[in-house]
């Protein structure tokens, strides 16, 4: 006997759009809005100041960005593609395929006159609740299906004014489903804007506490300038290359911290030793030191392993704590100087000196005023790092919402 599908009452099934409220109906873009194409020039037409054309690398995280990679031209464009409030503006077409659909919403905060470029869209809705859809479920499975298997990453506007949505025929139901979701969208953009508030504190926080610009109550002895030989225990464990497949770490570069690339196959590599990372160690990758791959383990590093190209630290506890390091290593300054002792040309070439490593010489104070910096800076980034939890969970949420209030298996009371 076949699968049926079951339909609750009071719904219906629409073939391509699934299983939908009876008292919905299926609308395509076209018939919510009108699409425009974007305005076309050449690198003659490009001024320092005149007509502000948005390209795809303005629509960044659902926002139009207007303070930053502003170009300008010199030639007019139709009146019919000069931004309204409200309007969207959608990314037609882009090297990466990722970007390409993306949308964001002109909120008529620009005093001048400005458009898009030939690679984007407008989209004037004739319906506001047309704005939820472009981030439903819904739109992105038609974007994949419209870019799957095509090397050209590239939109037209008819793809788009064809595309079918269930929605509600109430005007009503329309309202309080856009409100919920804005309300959303606004709670999400709130905590955004604590969050960059607070990396900024904390940014500040790091650069005054850690060069002693700033000191904390009951702390006035002096800093000492200190090799890293002082400060540190060269450290190798070196082990037989395993057998089986093992954990395998890796550093990322600008500060980034430690990555891990579980169940790797030993036969991949050609090195017969490896060497094991303990939790707190200080590890820097040689080949990429440059670049600020410089890292303080956790304890879910522990027991990794890495290659010869990755030496391992620990701290000289009564002169350097790991606590504190974690925040000095992704100091700018710290970055200037693995430079300097990274000779060579760019990439590969450049091979950090592990003798000159530790000669590299620090600034810090005694290891209690350490403690102390360390614990307020960690305080601020248990902050940092709730407020980043709790983005994660609202947008979590409204990803939730949408799926449900965007196809009606969730109805809301009018």
């Amino acid at each position: 006997m076949q699968n049926q599908t079951i339909i609750k009452p009071r719904y219906k099934n629409i073939p391509h759009i699934g299983i939908i409220p009876e008292d919905w109906e299926v609308k395509n873009l076209g018939e919510m809005g009108k699409f425009y194409r974007g305005h076309s020039y050449n690198s003659t037409n490009v001024v320092e100041d005149g007509l502000l054309v948005l390209r795809s690398s303005n629509i960044k995280n659902g926002k139009l960005i207007l303070d930053k990679d502003l170009q300008f031209v010199n030639n007019e464009c139709n009146t019919n593609i000069k931004l309204k409030n409200q309007d969207l503006v959608i990314c037609m077409a882009n090297g990466s395929k990722n970007l390409v659909g993306k949308t964001a919403q002109y909120k008529g905060n620009y005093n001048k006159p400005i458009t898009v470029g030939a690679f984007c869209s407008i989209f004037r809705m004739t319906n506001t609740y047309s704005k939820n859809l472009f981030n439903s479920p819904k739109y992105k499975e038609y974007l994949y299906v419209l870019l799957a298997g095509t090397n050209i990453n590239n939109l037209k506007t008819t793809n788009l004014e064809k595309l079918k949505f269930a929605i509600p025929k109430s005007f009503q139901e329309q309202q309080k489903i856009g409100k919920i979701l804005n309300t959303c969208d606004s709670q999400i953009e709130t905590t955004k804007q604590i969050i960059q508030k607070i990396e900024l504190r904390n940014k500040g926080l790091q650069q005054q506490l850690l060069t002693g610009r700033k000191r904390l109550p009951g702390f006035t002895e002096e800093w000492n300038e200190l090799p890293l030989s002082k400060c540190l225990n060269y450290e190798p464990r070196g082990i037989p290359k395993p057998t089986e497949n093992y954990l395998s770490l890796g550093i990322r570069s600008h500060g980034k911290g430690i990555f891990h690339k579980p169940n790797s196959n030993p036969k991949d590599i050609a090195m017969e030793e490896l060497f094991v990372v303990k939790e707190h160690d200080l590890v820097i990758n040689i080949t990429f030191a440059w670049e600020q791959a410089i890292a303080i383990a956790s304890k879910e590093d522990e027991g990794g392993l890495v290659s010869h190209r990755f030496p391992t630290y620990t701290f000289k506890r009564d002169k350097a704590i790991h606590e504190y390091f974690k925040y000095l290593i992704i100091q700018k300054y710290f970055k200037y100087k693995l430079d300097l002792i990274s000779p060579g040309g760019a990439g590969r070439n450049r091979v950090l000196s592990k003798r000159e490593f530790l000669k590299m010489k620090v600034i810090i104070p005694k290891v209690e005023e350490q403690k102390a910096i360390a614990n307020v800076l960690e305080k601020a980034n248990e902050q940092l790092n709730e407020y980043k939890e709790k983005l994660e969970k609202l947008e979590i949420q409204k990803k939730g919402l949408m799926q449900n209030l965007l196809t009606g298996k969730i109805r809301v009371k009018l």
